[in-house]
C-alpha cells in the first residue's frame, strides 16, 4: 500500500464518456482531501488537475473492427498500467466504464487496493450472469441509474446509486439555438432526426427516418428539420442530404438543439436519455437483421428499449421497432408530437419527471468522492490492523 502522506488512487477512463465522468470525481475528491492520481484517461481529467495519463485516451477508445487494429496498443497500455499499479500499490482503484479493460486490469492491483468501478454494466437488459463475475472482481460499484443495485446485491456486491450527472448539468436554452441557425424560425415546428452514431445504425435508420420527414413535410406546414449527428460522419452525411435538411454535427451545439426541437425521431440508446431530459417529445426507432434480431429477442430481459420508458417502468415514448420501425408508423406516433396535441403533453409531463428519478441525494462527483474516502479509510483501517 502506499507509503506517502497522500492516498493514491489510480483512475482508469477508457472513453470520453468515462473521461468525464473521471474529470467530476476527481474534482470532487480534489476538494475534500488531498490525494495522488495516476492512471488513464482523457484531457477532462487532466483539465481537472493533478492527474497525467499514462497513455492518449484514444488508445483505448475504438469502436466495432477498430479494435483489431489497436490491439498491440492496447497490450502495450495494459501492461504499462500493470506495472505502475505494482509500483505505486494505490490505495483505490478508481474505474469509470470501459468495463472489458478495467475490471481485467483490476485483477492486478495490490490486494489491500480497495476496487471500485462506476457505472454498471447493463445486466438488466442482457446477459445477467455478469454480475456476479463482476461482484467476484471489485469492492464497490457505483451505478448511474436508481434499478441497478438490487442486481448486484443479491451477489453480495456493495452497490450504490451516484446519480447521473446528465441530470445534475443545467442544459442552455434552447432559444440560443435560433441564434446560432438564424435561417431556422422558432416559430415553425422543428423535427430533429438522430439515426445514431454507428455506422450500421446511420445506415439502416436515416433513409427510413428521411422518408418519414419527407411524407410529413405535406402534412405539418413549415416543418423544418435538423440532422444531428457527430464530426466525423458530417463528411459522409452532408452529399447525401435534401436541401430541406439542416446538418447539426457541432457537440456543443446538441444541448440546444434537443431543447429547441418540437419532437424527435431517434435510434434506440442513450440518445433517449438526452433528449428526455432535454425535456424533447420524442419516437424512438431500431432495426437489426432478421438474424441478429431473433438472437436479441432471446438475450434481451427488459421489456422496454427506451431509457426513458425503463426509468418510468412503463411507456411514455413510443417505441417503433424491427417489424414495427416503418413510415407508417413513425408517422402515425410522432405526427401528433408535431402538432403538439395530448400526446405532446402528456410526453412532456413525463419527460419534466426524468430529472428526479436519476438524481441521487449528493451530486454525482460529491457520491464518487465518498465512496473512495469510505474505501480508503476502510482498507488503511485493515492494514494497520494486520501489522499490530
Amino acid at each position: 500500500m502506499s507509503s506517502k502522506e497522500k492516498p493514491c488512487i489510480f483512475v482508469v477512463a477508457g472513453e470520453p464518456s468515462g473521461d468525464r465522468l473521471g474529470a467530476d470525481a476527481i474534482e470532487a475528491l480534489k476538494e475534500t482531501k488531498a490525494y495522488e492520481f495516476c492512471g488513464i484517461g482523457g484531457p477532462l481529467m487532466e483539465e481537472a488537475g493533478d492527474f497525467r495519463s499514462l497513455v492518449p485516451l484514444q488508445t483505448l477508445s475504438v469502436m466495432g473492427l477498430g479494435f483489431l487494429k489497436k490491439i498491440p496498443q492496447i497490450l502495450c497500455a495494459f501492461l504499462k498500467a500493470k506495472r505502475v499499479l505494482a509500483k505505486k500499490e494505490p490505495d483505490v482503484f478508481l474505474s469509470f466504464d470501459a468495463p472489458d479493460f478495467a475490471l481485467r486490469l483490476v485483477q492486478y492491483a495490490p490486494p489491500q487496493t480497495y476496487r471500485v468501478h462506476c457505472v454498471a454494466p447493463s445486466v438488466w437488459a442482457w446477459r445477467p450472469g455478469r454480475a456476479l463475475k463482476i461482484a467476484k472482481k471489485i469492492d464497490h460499484l457505483l451505478a448511474l441509474f436508481p434499478f441497478e443495485p438490487p442486481y448486484f446485491e443479491k451477489h453480495g456486491l456493495k452497490t450504490t446509486f451516484v446519480g447521473h450527472p446528465k441530470a445534475e448539468r443545467v442544459q442552455p436554452p434552447g432559444r440560443s439555438f435560433w441564434r446560432l441557425y438564424p435561417h431556422l424560425s422558432p416559430k415553425k415546428p422543428l423535427l430533429l432526426l438522430m439515426p445514431g452514431s454507428r455506422g450500421q445504425e446511420i445506415k439502416t435508420l436515416l433513409p427510413l427516418f428521411l422518408q418519414t420527414a419527407r411524407a410529413s413535410l405535406e402534412q405539418v406546414p413549415g416543418m423544418q428539420v435538423v440532422l444531428l449527428t457527430l464530426p466525423a460522419w458530417r463528411k459522409t452525411l452532408e452529399p447525401q442530404l435534401p436541401f430541406w435538411v439542416t446538418l447539426v454535427s457541432d457537440p456543443h451545439h446538441h444541448g440546444v438543439c434537443m431543447r429547441a426541437a418540437t419532437a424527435a425521431l431517434v435510434a434506440s440508446g442513450t440518445a433517449t436519455l438526452e433528449l428526455g431530459l432535454a425535456t424533447c417529445p420524442m419516437v424512438v426507432a431500431y432495426k437489426v437483421s432478421f438474424g441478429l434480431a431473433a438472437v436479441l429477442r432471446q438475450l434481451i430481459k427488459t421489456p422496454f428499449s427506451a431509457l426513458p420508458n425503463i426509468l418510468h417502468q412503463k411507456e411514455v415514448v413510443p417505441e417503433c421497432l424491427q417489424e414495427g420501425c416503418t413510415v407508417d408508423r413513425l408517422l402515425h406516433h410522432f405526427l401528433p408530437l408535431l402538432r403538439k396535441e395530448s400526446a405532446f403533453r402528456v410526453q412532456k409531463k413525463a419527460l419534466l419527471k426524468l430529472g428526479s428519478l436519476l438524481r441521487a441525494r449528493a451530486s454525482f462527483g460529491e457520491s464518487v468522492a465518498k465512496a473512495v474516502h469510505e474505501g480508503c479509510l476502510q482498507k488503511r483501517k485493515g492494514r494497520r490492523g494486520s501489522q499490530s
